[in-house]
């Protein structure tokens, strides 16, 4: 008879897992790459990183949205998990339409976390996931505005305001163009704001996010019936 001895192992609560504790390939882009940016939607911003594929349908608000993992942006089943903020971001049937309510100057990093091997996420995360990160906290007030060709404006302000563990951030930016195709008129413009509170001892945390988002789009590229 073989009695073999006992092993205890113990953990103490550490919160949420962080990324960098996650056994997976792992890539993240910060502000100094994104802000500048000039994009006309916000998923153009994810092909700067190494082994994204970028489907690009281009056709009114149905946009695009990137993959990676052998898997593409085509059809209603996408294998790709988006969050914002930590927040899922897909719809239904697991596209990114919401992606595109977040403009490059909101941002503070994207990460790309690759692999099955995530535990702290499951619908729609079968190739990976991809979390945007909008600013929070922080004492700032910046504004872009952009204007270029074929009838294309677009502006941008951000504004950060921290004190006393209370933090308040605030967003609004409008973008319209007319595009290079006939038929691909384009209107959009996003609000948010972003309320914190975090206790003196870093232990509570509690906050409240709130976005308002239109675009309005024509899709070029089609046919008449005459055509």
């Amino acid at each position: 008879m073989v009695v073999l001895g006992e092993v205890t192992v113990n953990s103490g609560n550490t919160g949420s897992l962080p990324t960098r504790s996650i056994l997976t390939s792992v890539d993240v882009m910060g502000a100094e790459r994104v802000q500048d940016k000039n994009v006309m939607n916000s998923w153009e911003l994810i092909g700067q990183m190494p082994g994204i594929q970028l489907t690009e349908f281009r056709l009114g608000a149905e946009s695009g949205k990137p993959s990676f993992r052998a898997f593409n942006g085509e059809g209603y089943i996408n294998g790709i998990k988006l969050l914002i903020d930590g927040v899922p971001g897909n719809i239904n049937s697991g596209n990114m339409r919401h992606l595109d309510m977040i403009f490059p100057l909101d941002i503070e990093y994207i990460e790309v976390v690759r692999g099955t091997n995530d535990p702290r996420y499951g619908l729609h995360n079968i190739g990976g996931n991809i979390n945007v990160a909008t600013r929070q906290g922080g004492n700032y007030i910046n504004a872009r505005l952009s204007v270029g060709s074929f009838n294309t404006q677009e502006v941008q302000a951000a504004l950060g305001h921290e004190s006393g563990g209370f933090a308040q951030n605030y967003f609004v930016a409008k973008q319209d163009s007319d595009g290079y195709r006939d038929h691909s008129r384009s209107k959009k413009y996003g609000v948010g704001g972003k309320w914190f509170y975090t206790s003196d001892a870093g232990g509570l945390k509690a906050g409240l996010i709130a976005r308002i988002y239109s675009h309005e789009a024509k899709s070029p590229g089609y046919m008449t019936a005459s055509e």
